[in-house]
């Protein structure tokens, strides 16, 4: 899963059931960031249960519209640098990842 914030950064996280710590739901909700599978599933945040007086809001991610690999191209293109990644050293290695797959289901979908 990636998130491009609003300043432009990309982090890789593993799975949208467990989005960063770091992001709260207002700017989730006010469409500030922009969420992606690796595969280029979207998604979008969903309020799960309101804080309480003193409590976090709860919310999660939920997929939009059909898979585009596309999604990460756009994502990897806007992107200015890399937050943090346990896969990737940097932006650059993760861009070349996402073409070697997308070169990948080219050549399957031409056969």
């Amino acid at each position: 899963m990636f998130v491009l914030y609003d300043d432009f950064g990309l982090e890789h996280f593993e799975s949208p059931s467990e989005p960063p710590n770091s992001i709260e739901w207002i700017d989730v909700a006010n469409e500030e960031y922009r969420f992606v599978s690796d595969e280029g599933q979207r998604f979008v945040g969903k309020m799960v249960r309101p804080g309480a007086w003193l409590e976090e809001d709860r919310w999660g991610l939920v997929p939009v519209g059909e898979p585009q690999l596309q999604l990460v191209v756009g994502l990897l293109s806007e992107a200015k640098y890399l937050v943090s990644s346990s896969q990737y050293s940097d932006l650059d290695a993760l861009r070349l990842y996402v073409e070697s797959k997308l070169k990948q289901l080219s050549t399957q979908t031409n056969r």
